[in-house]
């Protein structure tokens, strides 16, 4: 019986050969172009051929018995139990790569007749490289689409991305504000003789400006244009007079002036850099200005003669029993009223307080000057200096009934 249809099978195919030589041979006119199909022989499907034949053959074929046409490139016949008739291309066929039957994992490609492995989560295999196509200017959106010139490749899409204050025109990034072509906006062409300047085109420059590169500058003072347009002065050189001149040594050259910005209120340890009102510029730090007799600690102007916190410098506290009387903490401040009590207490420091100054005894056996109108009922009450604040001495045998604690601001000194 297979003899019989292998049999039948040759004499169908001759007859379709012979119909396609047949035709060939009639008439001086070339044949319609010829096609290429897989064909599987009945009972022997293993082996398939690769025949050429003209368009009516193919259909006959193709139709008779389980032959497939070709696409153009593809020359590989493969015919399983579980699969269609095919004609492919072993070398990239993810369902036969290298032979018939043999389908690539998913997410592998087939390259050269062998299962490559897959790309990571979004990226995209493009000519054996795993690529991102929403960013890869050589693959963009799909592969081997290439960005041109500025562009680059956004969301799939090429595009020109301009630097910030930037606009795209004719595909190219101008900045709209001083653009000559595209003044304000694309396409605004200003006149030969003007300039565009904030968006505006305007007529020649102002007096004293010469325009350079589409811009007014005046070369007298311009650091970038100094005497003529394009003569640049070097780092630490002003323009004066249309002259490139060096800053005198420790100086800085800030917006064309050579300033000290050690202390200089509005270049403070750089250029532009400005002090707030009330402070001054100390070794290129803005800090508070303070008035004349004082000194600046911890933020905050201090006489450091009387400053019991910072007695003499900053920082240093006087005791409790001390007061701070010309930059010294000392626990006698007035050694001359050494000893006095109410009823004869006598005047001291006439031109201090007012005229109100009197003398009164320490509870360690000093003596001090002290507002005698100063109310004892305000004052903090003691025994012994220890008792009292730091920066404060007790104060017995006034007219208060007490000891009272005095501090040095209403020392008369």
């Amino acid at each position: 019986m297979k003899k019989r249809i292998d049999r039948l099978t040759f004499v169908v195919l001759f007859a379709a050969f012979g119909f396609v030589f047949g035709g060939a041979a009639i008439g001086s006119a070339a044949g319609p172009k010829k096609v290429t199909i897989c064909h599987f022989p009945p009972g022997n499907p293993g082996n398939a051929q690769v025949l050429t034949v003209s368009p009516s053959a193919a259909s006959a074929l193709t139709r008779m018995h389980n032959n497939v046409v070709c696409e153009e490139g593809a020359s590989d016949c493969c015919s399983t139990a579980n699969h269609p008739a095919v004609c492919t291309d072993l070398q990239s066929d993810v369902d036969n790569c290298g032979q018939c039957g043999v389908a690539c994992p998913q997410g592998q490609d087939c390259s050269s007749g062998r299962c490559a492995g897959g790309c990571p989560p979004g990226e995209t295999l493009c000519d054996g490289t795993c690529v991102n196509l929403s960013n890869n200017r050589d693959n963009c959106g799909e592969c081997g689409v290439t960005c041109s010139g500025e562009q680059v490749c956004t969301s799939g899409q090429c595009a020109i991305v301009c630097m910030p204050g930037e606009t795209v025109c004719d595909d190219a990034c101008v900045n709209t504000g001083t653009d000559v072509n595209n003044c304000g906006q694309c396409g605004v062409t200003c006149a030969m003789n003007e300039v565009c300047t904030s968006g505006q085109c305007q007529v020649s420059c102002a007096q004293d400006e010469t325009l350079c590169n589409d811009t007014c500058v005046n070369t007298a003072n311009d650091v970038h244009n100094c005497g003529q347009c394009g003569v640049t002065c070097t780092t630490g050189q002003i323009c004066t007079a249309g002259e490139c001149v060096a800053c005198p040594q420790g100086e800085t050259r800030c917006n064309n002036t050579c300033v000290n910005t050690t202390n200089d209120v509005n270049n403070c340890g750089q250029c532009d850099v400005t002090c707030p009102t009330g402070e001054v510029c100390t070794s290129g730090q803005c800090q508070v200005s303070c008035g004349q007799g004082e000194t600046l600690c911890d933020a905050t102007c201090v006489n450091t003669e009387t400053d019991p916190n910072n007695c003499g410098q900053c920082g240093v506290t006087c005791t409790a029993g001390q007061v701070c009387t010309d930059g010294t903490c000392t626990n006698n401040p007035a050694p001359e009223c050494e000893g006095q009590m109410c009823g004869n207490l006598t005047t001291c420091n006439a031109t201090a307080c007012g005229g109100l100054g009197v003398c009164a005894s320490t509870a360690e056996g000093g003596g001090l000057c002290a507002n005698g109108a100063l109310p004892c009922q305000n004052l903090p009450t003691c025994t012994a200096s220890s008792e009292c604040s730091a920066g404060e001495i007790c104060v017995v045998n006034s007219c208060c009934a007490t000891g009272v604690c005095v501090g040095a601001a209403n020392l008369c000194r």
